[in-house]
């Protein structure tokens, strides 16, 4: 049996194209090479996170692939009302905060864009005394006070931000939770699946391919695609 699916037109991709893809592909293909692409802002992948315990010392890790200069916006890679959030602002900043604002005055940034057609992994640990880091492709490229005091919602959001009515512009291919500060210098990234540990709160491989519900290989907080579309993503 053959499975049809739609490839999207991705400024980092090319154009709309239609392939058939046979079953054997996409077993062939498997974990660790597909992705979520976010093209529109009501694109989104919402994560049933009742059963998330976040501490006050944790890692978002992520690995992904903005598009290349797709004009002022912001730009979520993950919103928990209650929690925290990582995004790139209207000003061109990645910005780890609170969901109260996205001002990024009020959060640890750096001007570095994240948004720049190339892939990247992006990791977000906070925890040290009250302190938050942002690591791109390994290196520490924010370190900054941020007061939290995370009270978590029941709904996480992986790559939009609906009290914001915005998503993200490109492709999500991994995502981990972690209650642990993983970082605390540089590091060199894997570019591999990442595996269950103690320490991991949930792990989504988005490795479906099909379909919109999205699987937490910890089995907490499982999630559901509210648009966007499956693409192939190879770490």
């Amino acid at each position: 049996m053959r499975a049809s699916i739609l490839l999207p037109c991705l400024p980092l991709a090319g154009c709309l194209v239609h392939q058939e893809l046979y079953d054997e592909r996409a077993d062939a293909l498997g974990r660790g090479s597909w992705g979520v692409g976010f093209e529109t802002d009501s694109d989104c992948l919402v994560v049933d996170a009742r059963d998330l315990d976040l501490g006050d010392t944790f890692t978002f890790d992520a690995y992904l692939q903005g598009d290349a200069a797709p004009g002022p916006g912001l730009f979520p890679v993950v919103s928990w009302p209650g929690a925290f959030a990582v995004y790139q602002d209207t000003d061109g900043y990645l910005v780890m905060g609170s969901t109260d604002t996205s001002d990024a005055s009020a959060g640890t940034s750096t001007s570095i864009s994240l948004l720049d057609g190339a892939r990247h992994h992006l990791a977000a640990g906070y925890g040290q005394n009250g302190y938050a880091s942002l690591f791109l492709d390994g290196t520490r490229v924010a370190f900054a006070s941020l007061d939290l005091a995370p009270t978590p919602g029941d709904t996480l959001y992986l790559g939009c931000w609906p009290e914001e009515e915005v998503a993200f512009r490109g492709v999500i291919g991994e995502v981990r939770l972690s209650a642990a500060a993983f970082y605390g210098t540089d590091f060199t990234p894997e570019w591999t699946p990442y595996p269950v540990s103690d320490a991991t709160l949930a792990l989504w491989h988005l490795e479906e391919g099909d379909g919109v519900e999205v699987r937490d290989e910890v089995g907490v907080a499982p999630g559901r695609l509210s648009g966007g579309v499956w693409v192939p993503f190879p770490l």
